[in-house]
Protein backbone atom coordinates (compact mmCIF):
# COMPACT_ATOMS: atom_id res chain seq x y z
CA UNK A 1 0.00 0.00 0.00
CA UNK A 2 2.91 2.35 0.74
CA UNK A 3 3.87 2.27 -2.93
CA UNK A 4 0.55 3.88 -3.87
CA UNK A 5 0.00 6.45 -1.10
CA UNK A 6 1.99 8.18 1.63
CA UNK A 7 0.46 6.37 4.60
CA UNK A 8 2.22 8.45 7.25
CA UNK A 9 0.98 11.68 5.67
CA UNK A 10 -2.57 10.30 5.52
CA UNK A 11 -2.45 9.36 9.22
CA UNK A 12 -1.08 12.81 10.10
CA UNK A 13 -3.88 14.54 8.21
CA UNK A 14 -6.56 12.39 9.84
CA UNK A 15 -5.00 12.87 13.29
CA UNK A 16 -5.02 16.63 12.69
CA UNK A 17 -8.74 16.55 11.82
CA UNK A 18 -9.52 14.75 15.10
CA UNK A 19 -7.27 17.13 17.04
CA UNK A 20 -9.24 20.07 15.64
CA UNK A 21 -12.48 18.42 16.79
CA UNK A 22 -11.08 17.92 20.31
CA UNK A 23 -9.95 21.55 20.42
CA UNK A 24 -13.36 22.78 19.25
CA UNK A 25 -15.06 20.68 21.92
CA UNK A 26 -12.80 22.08 24.63
CA UNK A 27 -13.21 25.71 23.55
CA UNK A 28 -16.74 26.02 22.23
CA UNK A 29 -18.84 23.11 23.46
CA UNK A 30 -18.63 23.27 27.20
CA UNK A 31 -20.87 24.17 30.10
CA UNK A 32 -18.28 26.59 31.44
CA UNK A 33 -17.57 29.40 29.03
CA UNK A 34 -13.85 29.66 28.40
CA UNK A 35 -12.39 33.15 27.93
CA UNK A 36 -9.91 31.56 25.53
CA UNK A 37 -12.74 30.87 23.09
CA UNK A 38 -13.12 34.63 22.72
CA UNK A 39 -9.44 35.53 22.78
CA UNK A 40 -8.65 33.32 19.80
CA UNK A 41 -11.60 34.57 17.73
CA UNK A 42 -10.38 36.06 14.44
CA UNK A 43 -11.79 39.40 13.35
CA UNK A 44 -11.21 41.57 10.31
CA UNK A 45 -9.63 44.93 11.22
CA UNK A 46 -8.69 47.32 8.43
CA UNK A 47 -8.44 44.46 5.93
CA UNK A 48 -6.29 42.24 8.17
CA UNK A 49 -7.32 39.17 10.14
CA UNK A 50 -6.27 39.56 13.78
CA UNK A 51 -7.13 37.72 16.97
CA UNK A 52 -9.62 39.45 19.27
CA UNK A 53 -7.15 39.61 22.16
CA UNK A 54 -4.84 41.76 20.00
CA UNK A 55 -7.39 44.60 19.81
CA UNK A 56 -9.39 44.14 23.03
CA UNK A 57 -8.88 43.25 26.65
CA UNK A 58 -10.87 40.11 27.43
CA UNK A 59 -12.06 39.40 30.95
CA UNK A 60 -14.91 38.15 33.10
CA UNK A 61 -17.37 40.16 35.11
CA UNK A 62 -18.36 37.89 37.95
CA UNK A 63 -19.84 34.66 36.67
CA UNK A 64 -22.46 36.33 34.54
CA UNK A 65 -20.62 38.01 31.67
CA UNK A 66 -17.53 38.22 29.49
CA UNK A 67 -16.22 41.77 29.07
CA UNK A 68 -14.43 42.93 25.91
CA UNK A 69 -12.80 46.34 26.35
CA UNK A 70 -11.98 48.07 23.04
CA UNK A 71 -10.80 51.39 24.52
CA UNK A 72 -7.46 51.12 22.65
CA UNK A 73 -9.06 50.07 19.34
CA UNK A 74 -12.71 51.26 19.17
CA UNK A 75 -12.83 50.94 15.36
CA UNK A 76 -12.68 47.14 15.77
CA UNK A 77 -16.06 46.94 17.54
CA UNK A 78 -18.26 46.47 14.42
CA UNK A 79 -16.12 43.65 13.03
CA UNK A 80 -15.93 42.07 16.51
CA UNK A 81 -19.72 42.10 16.71
CA UNK A 82 -19.95 40.41 13.29
CA UNK A 83 -17.35 37.81 14.25
CA UNK A 84 -19.11 37.04 17.55
CA UNK A 85 -22.46 36.56 15.85
CA UNK A 86 -20.91 34.38 13.13
CA UNK A 87 -18.84 32.31 15.59
CA UNK A 88 -21.61 29.90 16.50
CA UNK A 89 -21.00 30.47 20.21
CA UNK A 90 -24.62 31.56 20.57
CA UNK A 91 -23.77 34.79 22.37
CA UNK A 92 -25.66 38.08 22.21
CA UNK A 93 -23.16 40.90 22.87
CA UNK A 94 -24.36 44.25 24.20
CA UNK A 95 -22.37 47.41 23.53
CA UNK A 96 -21.82 50.15 26.06
CA UNK A 97 -19.39 52.76 24.72
CA UNK A 98 -16.13 51.01 23.85
CA UNK A 99 -17.02 47.93 25.88
CA UNK A 100 -18.93 44.83 24.84
CA UNK A 101 -20.68 42.76 27.47
CA UNK A 102 -21.53 39.19 26.59
CA UNK A 103 -24.04 37.72 29.04
CA UNK A 104 -23.36 34.08 29.78
CA UNK A 105 -26.35 31.78 29.47
CA UNK A 106 -27.69 29.99 32.51
CA UNK A 107 -27.12 26.26 32.45
CA UNK A 108 -30.57 24.91 31.66
CA UNK A 109 -31.67 21.66 30.06
CA UNK A 110 -32.35 23.58 26.86
CA UNK A 111 -28.82 25.05 26.91
CA UNK A 112 -27.38 21.56 27.46
CA UNK A 113 -29.41 20.20 24.54
CA UNK A 114 -28.23 23.02 22.26
CA UNK A 115 -24.62 22.30 23.17
CA UNK A 116 -25.17 18.59 22.46
CA UNK A 117 -26.57 19.53 19.04
CA UNK A 118 -23.56 21.75 18.43
CA UNK A 119 -21.30 18.79 19.29
CA UNK A 120 -23.11 16.74 16.64
CA UNK A 121 -22.70 19.52 14.04
CA UNK A 122 -18.97 19.72 14.76
CA UNK A 123 -18.70 15.93 14.45
CA UNK A 124 -20.46 16.03 11.08
CA UNK A 125 -17.95 18.63 9.85
CA UNK A 126 -15.13 16.42 11.10
CA UNK A 127 -16.63 13.40 9.36
CA UNK A 128 -16.80 15.34 6.09
CA UNK A 129 -13.17 16.45 6.51
CA UNK A 130 -12.07 12.86 7.15
CA UNK A 131 -13.96 11.71 4.06
CA UNK A 132 -12.23 14.45 2.04
CA UNK A 133 -8.84 13.13 3.17
CA UNK A 134 -9.96 9.59 2.34
CA UNK A 135 -11.12 10.58 -1.12
CA UNK A 136 -7.88 12.46 -1.83
CA UNK A 137 -5.79 9.38 -1.06
CA UNK A 138 -8.10 7.07 -3.00
CA UNK A 139 -7.71 9.36 -6.03
CA UNK A 140 -3.93 9.36 -5.55
CA UNK A 141 -3.92 5.56 -5.37
CA UNK A 142 -5.99 5.29 -8.56
CA UNK A 143 -3.58 7.55 -10.42
CA UNK A 144 -0.54 5.52 -9.37
CA UNK A 145 -2.09 2.11 -9.89
CA UNK A 146 -0.77 0.31 -12.91
CA UNK A 147 -1.25 -3.05 -11.22
CA UNK A 148 -4.24 -5.35 -11.57
CA UNK A 149 -7.65 -4.07 -10.56
CA UNK A 150 -7.60 -6.35 -7.52
CA UNK A 151 -4.61 -4.50 -6.06
CA UNK A 152 -6.18 -1.08 -6.67
CA UNK A 153 -9.43 -2.22 -5.07
CA UNK A 154 -7.54 -3.66 -2.09
CA UNK A 155 -5.70 -0.36 -1.52
CA UNK A 156 -8.96 1.58 -1.73
CA UNK A 157 -10.59 -0.77 0.78
CA UNK A 158 -7.69 -0.30 3.23
CA UNK A 159 -7.90 3.50 2.92
CA UNK A 160 -11.65 3.31 3.45
CA UNK A 161 -11.18 1.10 6.55
CA UNK A 162 -8.66 3.54 8.03
CA UNK A 163 -11.01 6.48 7.45
CA UNK A 164 -13.91 4.54 8.98
CA UNK A 165 -11.79 3.91 12.07
CA UNK A 166 -11.10 7.64 12.42
CA UNK A 167 -14.80 8.43 11.92
CA UNK A 168 -15.66 5.93 14.69
CA UNK A 169 -13.14 7.66 16.97
CA UNK A 170 -14.73 11.03 16.19
CA UNK A 171 -18.18 9.63 16.84
CA UNK A 172 -16.96 8.24 20.16
CA UNK A 173 -15.62 11.69 21.10
CA UNK A 174 -19.00 13.20 20.21
CA UNK A 175 -20.92 10.65 22.29
CA UNK A 176 -18.64 11.23 25.29
CA UNK A 177 -19.08 14.98 24.95
CA UNK A 178 -22.85 14.67 24.70
CA UNK A 179 -22.96 12.49 27.84
CA UNK A 180 -20.81 15.06 29.65
CA UNK A 181 -23.07 17.91 28.51
CA UNK A 182 -26.30 16.15 29.44
CA UNK A 183 -24.93 15.12 32.84
CA UNK A 184 -25.36 11.40 32.24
Amino acid sequence: MAEFVNINQMYKQMDHVLDVLKEEYMKNVTLRVNVGAFESLHIDVEGEKVMLNEVAQVGRKGGQAIVLNFSDFPTAIPSALKALQASGLGMNPQQEGTTLYIPLPKITTEHRENLAKQAKVLFNKTKAALQDVQNKYIRDARKKTEKPADTAFSVQQKIHAIADDYIRRGESLMQEKQKELMGK
